[in-house]
């Protein structure tokens, strides 16, 4: 049925629709049916679809030769591409270049075999012949390929991927050589005209003269019938004249073929030919005759001057025709055959150019959607594996009609199937991760004290808050006789790293404080024991886990509640806030490095007197580095004033509102900006 209506198709396209390009030469689109049938169809079956377009030229020439040359060339590009390596020829334009080469090679010089011996024109004529029949396989084929491809991006599914699909080599290739060939033909076209007007204006200005000659001759002349006979010799070869007086024939060179001009011919349609821009001046051609060939070869310049009848009020008109092909043709076949030779040329080398660029565009296509061996090792081959089950159920993107697009948005989609495969997997496997996350800050808290120890004289508050779910801050609280034991502590990093490493430390000091029976003794044996500790402590550590570079700075308090001495350890922790009555502030020093990174360190013990009204508050660097959206940090600064304003507007504060009022604080200022560093605060009273 296809084959059909294309034959058809490429008859109606040559008979009815010849474009005139140059001279009398004719572009004929119906050629282009048999090419886009070797693009779509298989077996011999484009053979088929140029016998009806062939014929078509047989008419329109008046000889068979041209036709029985293009079902040849048909034939023999059809065999040439018998198998499947057809399709992928013809994806990549490659079939296309073919054509052109064997167009070169093969149907030009086969055209001027057959026309020159054959059909007896001269070697001239049959040399233009053969150009044409190369341009007009050039444009044939090219012509069919743009159908093609427009077809193939038109028709070509987006909801999966197609292996057999339009790539962009043959992309390239089209507009490569479609590109160069517009432009070399609009020049050539544009050359054409130019060169052909300045034939016809020499030519008409050479009428002109010829008929006023013969005007003034017969003027001159006693008008007989031998001096007028006579004037006829005086003119070029071929060239008749017609002298008409007053509408009445005077004298016609040759009466016979003025009656036949009248009778049967017409003007020329083609404006660039006639040289209608001049009045009188014009081409005119056989009204009934098809075939181009005998048109042209039977067709004649007719220039038509009046003068003015001296002494009369009569006009005179001298007509003055010449065949064509004597008169302008053959100049302006000259000017032809150049320009015939120059396309054929130049499109055959822009078919080299083209071919090369498509290419190089291939090769850095295919680079640019490669993919590993690997991938391809457990995806399979693309090209092969097409059957529904390889193609993703859901598309991330939409395919393309362009082979190596659509091939590197499967890829892509294949991808993003087995993400959407694996997206299950995921969410438990971060579920679990997140519950064991939770367990580990739940069982970090379990580390802390519950509840603030109760002392007569002591109100204290604690408050941790890690950045995730356990942190590597933290705090412990415990009583002693009349005595308070509070450790403040920062392992570095934040995480579940640092909350073991906590748990190790936290322990540590823990056991080693709550095992040492003699906390009653004196203040000095107090500060030597709480030394001792910290140094067994980082003893271990250091020894233990100094490679895996986790420390803690350490803030190690004993409050006696009867006497208000202050004994601490400051391992390189941030200083502690004493506010006295006076609400005046003071800071502690620093008594020795932060736990775990040295051994034998050293560390002391220093004291101090606490009046009563006064109050202490202890906290990690996560309080006063917190940062707002604008990267600013709270200060050690702002929390001194916070506690001032609040010691001073209530001097009976409980440890609790004194905590909640500086967390209510701190968390203003963070606002919407994300915690990235444990807080640890402990707000002690002595009344």
């Amino acid at each position: 049925m296809l084959a059909t209506i294309l034959g058809a198709l490429g008859f109606i396209l040559n008979t009815s629709f010849p474009i005139i390009f140059i001279l009398h030469y004719h572009i004929l689109i119906g050629l282009s049916v048999a090419w886009f049938a070797l693009f779509v169809m298989r077996g011999w079956w484009p053979v088929v679809v140029s016998i009806p377009a062939a014929f078509a030229t047989i008419s329109l020439y008046g000889q068979p030769y041209s036709a029985l040359l293009y079902i040849i060339g048909v034939a023999i590009i059809t065999w040439i591409y018998r198998n499947k390596m057809l399709d992928d020829a013809v994806e990549r334009g490659h079939v296309v270049f073919v054509v052109i080469i064997f167009a070169l090679f093969g149907l030009g010089p086969l055209s001027f075999l057959a026309h020159h011996f054959l059909l007896g024109l001269s070697f001239a004529s049959a040399r233009l012949v053969a150009y044409k029949s190369i341009l007009n396989t050039n444009l044939s084929v090219l012509f069919a390929y743009f159908v093609y491809v427009v077809f193939k991006l038109v028709s070509g599914g987006r909801s999966e991927y197609k292996p057999n699909s339009i790539s962009v080599t043959g992309l390239v290739f089209l507009s490569s050589y479609g590109i160069i060939t517009f432009v070399v033909l609009a020049i050539s076209i544009f050359t054409h005209r130019i060169l052909q007007s300045e034939i016809i204006d020499m030519y008409h200005g050479g009428l002109q003269v010829q008929s006023m000659s013969i005007w003034k001759q017969f003027e001159d002349s006693t008008q007989s019938p031998a001096d007028i006979r006579s004037i006829r010799e005086t003119l070029a070869p071929e060239v008749d004249f017609q002298i008409v007086v007053d509408n009445q024939n005077v004298f016609s060179s040759n009466e016979s073929l003025f009656n036949r001009l009248d009778s049967d011919y017409k003007v020329s349609p083609n404006r660039f030919q006639a040289g209608d821009r001049y009045a009188g001046f014009n081409l005119i051609v056989p009204a009934q005759v098809d075939l181009l060939r005998h048109k042209m070869a039977d067709s004649y310049y007719r220039s038509s001057s009046e003068f003015q009848v001296p002494g009369q009020n009569i006009v005179a008109k001298v007509s003055i025709v010449q065949n064509a092909e004597i008169a302008v043709l053959d100049d302006v076949r000259l000017v032809a055959a150049d320009l015939f030779k120059f396309l054929s040329i130049v499109l055959s080398a822009a078919a080299f150019y083209s071919l090369w660029l498509s290419s190089r565009a291939g090769k850095e296509i295919n680079t640019l959607f490669s993919v590993s061996h690997s991938y391809l090792s457990d995806a399979g081959d693309l090209e092969e594996n097409n059957d529904s089950d390889s193609v993703p159920s859901r598309s991330v993107f939409r395919y393309s009609p362009i082979r190596e697009i659509s091939k590197g948005v499967d890829i892509i989609n294949r991808s993003f199937t087995e993400i959407r495969d694996s997206r299950d997997s995921i969410r438990k496997l971060n579920a679990i991760a997140q519950k064991q996350l939770t367990n580990a800050g739940t069982i970090q808290q379990s580390f802390l004290v519950k509840d603030s120890p109760t002392m007569e004289s002591i109100d204290l508050s604690l408050f941790m808050k890690p950045a995730y779910n356990a942190g590597g801050d933290w705090y412990d609280a415990f009583a002693v006789g009349d005595k308070l034991f509070l450790v403040i502590a920062d392992v570095c990093d934040k995480g579940v790293p640092a909350a073991l490493f906590m748990s190790v430390f936290r322990s540590l000091i823990r056991y080693d404080t709550v095992s040492r029976p003699r906390w009653n003794l004196s203040d000095e044996d107090v500060a030597k024991q709480m030394v001792n500790v910290i140094t067994h402590v980082n003893d271990y550590m250091s020894t233990n886990h100094g490679g895996d570079v986790y420390f803690a700075t350490v803030l190690f308090v004993v409050l006696d509640q009867k006497t208000g001495l202050l004994t601490y350890i400051s391992a390189g922790h941030e200083s502690p806030l004493i506010f006295l009555p006076s609400h005046e502030c003071i800071q502690l020093e620093t008594t020795g490095p932060a736990v775990g990174i040295f051994n034998n360190s050293l560390y002391l013990a220093k004291s101090l007197l606490l009046p009563k009204g006064s109050a202490f508050v202890g906290f990690t660097d996560g309080v006063i580095d917190a940062r707002n959206e604008l990267d600013q940090s709270f200060t050690n600064d702002r929390l001194i004033a916070l506690c001032q304003h609040l010691l001073v507007d209530r001097s009976d504060i409980s440890s609790h509102d004194f905590m909640d009022s500086i967390k209510q604080e701190l968390m203003s200022h963070i606002g919407k900006a994300a915690q990235f560093d444990d807080i640890t605060l402990a707000v002690l009273n002595y009344r």
